[in-house]
């Protein structure tokens, strides 16, 4: 996954955990964090500034959507096998 800035062009963060294809992400609503989802049902939660993954979910099927409550609080994860994960989030310190 690349964060990009738009006002330069240049790459502002790259987050490497994901094997296959991220079809999916989406920014926590303080902008903190991003979640990603993969073709291979696997979710991370990163955070931005600090540059690291600070949470994992492996599901069964592709996910095709994540988003985040406006507590920041949980992220959903929309799977291939019909299957919504909510995942509790509770942040690092």
């Amino acid at each position: 996954v690349r964060l990009w800035d738009v006002a330069d062009g240049s790459c502002y963060r790259i987050f490497n955990r994901h094997k296959d294809s991220v079809y999916s992400v989406a920014f926590s609503p303080s902008g903190e964090y991003l979640a990603s989802g993969s073709l291979a049902g696997q979710m991370y939660i990163w955070d931005i500034e600090k540059k690291r993954h600070i949470k994992s979910y492996k599901g069964k099927g592709d996910i095709f959507e994540v988003a985040w409550n406006k507590e920041e609080t949980r992220v959903a994860a929309c799977f291939s096998s019909h299957v919504v994960a909510i995942i509790d989030f509770d942040k690092p310190n």
